[in-house]
């Protein structure tokens, strides 16, 4: 008899059976909300599995989660993981077409904005314009635009020609 959530899931796949999507939904959530490398690597580990074995195209919730995990790092000794990020929101959008939601672009700027890195600063950028041509919400956008703004001012590269104001 399974003991643990993951027992339960390790029981469920033995018997090829597949637990539904929002199973998974929350015993990722319940590992990511742990501050421990260990359970941080579980949840990515199951994230692989249920994809390759129960079910190969999870819904936007989760691939939201996924992409807020690559935001936030284990502690301040390690860096947020932004290079997983484009795979994850190309394999949303192109690969499965799911309609990408508000939640999962604010996950996919927030985690290239907490980067560090020039690179994927301007990763951010692109991502808030590509979510300004699709919601057209520009009130809630400035905010967006701040967070990466923030990123890169935080690097020292930010770019005299836009100014300190965005012109919509």
């Amino acid at each position: 008899m399974p003991v643990s959530a993951l027992d339960l899931l390790h029981h469920y796949e033995s018997q090829n059976a597949a637990a539904p999507v929002q199973t998974y939904t929350s015993i990722i959530s319940s590992l990511f909300a742990r501050p421990s490398s260990l359970a941080r690597t579980q949840a990515w580990d199951i994230f692989s599995r249920m994809r390759y074995l129960a079910h190969p195209n999870p819904d936007i919730v989760l691939y939201t989660q996924m992409i807020r995990a690559c935001a936030n790092p284990v502690s301040i000794r390690f860096s947020s993981e932004p290079e997983k990020v484009p795979n994850l929101q190309t394999e949303v959008t192109v690969d499965h077409k799911i309609p990408p939601t508000v939640q999962a672009y604010n996950a996919v700027i927030l985690a290239c904005a907490r980067s560090g890195t020039k690179t994927y600063a301007n990763e951010g950028f692109r991502f808030a314009r590509q979510m300004r041509g699709v919601f057209r919400r520009l009130g809630r956008m400035k905010r967006r635009f701040v967070r990466c703004w923030r990123g890169r001012r935080g690097l020292e590269i930010w770019d005299k020609q836009y100014g300190y104001r965005w012109r919509w």
